[in-house]
């Protein structure tokens, strides 16, 4: 499971609308989506695209808090968030179920960073923490893409992640990690 919690800044004096588009890795599936509203979770819908937009509008024409989610296919989600108040912001998560990668004997992870522009650089901190709960002994973890901290609760268990302020988003997070010969599939 890859859980993302982000936060939209509005530097500007009017209340603004955002549209989140998330790319999902291949095989995976959103299971929550949330908005922080007045300082509380509020849990979004999964919906179909024609349903989402029509249940959004009519929100918007009243001013409300939606928190929509949509597939626009090809692994897209999209989120459109209203409002963000002025000078404000506005907390979104979204959880992800996806099936690991595996060959030759090596497990991959990937998490969608890469974007290009102004958004190529977070305005604040980002910190990812994967946690790898394996029935396998794990022999080793790599990131090719991100220098990392591993920690190792037991053979079967470790935790990997880093933190940045104004991080680089011009690549997509990968980790690779093996397991002891036998093998199973393992789901993040």
């Amino acid at each position: 499971m890859t859980k993302v919690d982000q936060v939209f800044l509005n530097r500007t004096d009017q209340i603004l609308e955002a549209t989140y588009i998330f790319p999902l890795p291949p095989g995976s599936s959103v299971s929550q989506f949330a908005l922080w509203i007045n300082g509380e979770r509020t849990e979004g819908e999964v919906l179909e695209r024609e349903a989402a937009a029509r249940i959004y509008q009519d929100i918007v024409a009243r001013i409300r808090d939606p928190g929509l989610i949509e597939y626009m296919g090809g692994n897209l989600f999209k989120a459109r968030v209203f409002p963000i108040p002025a000078r404000g912001e506005q907390r979104v998560e979204i959880q992800f179920t996806s099936i690991l990668t595996y060959g030759g004997g090596i497990y991959r992870y990937v998490y969608p960073m890469k974007t290009s522009g102004e958004a190529a650089e977070t305005l604040r901190d980002f910190t990812l923490i994967a946690r790898i709960d394996s029935a396998i002994p794990i022999q080793s973890i790599y990131s090719p893409t991100h220098e990392v901290d591993t920690n190792r609760r037991d053979d079967n268990h470790a935790t990997v992640g880093f933190e940045r302020e104004h991080a680089d988003l011009g690549k997509d997070f990968q980790l690779y990690y093996t397991v002891s010969p036998r093998t199973s599939a393992c789901r993040s």
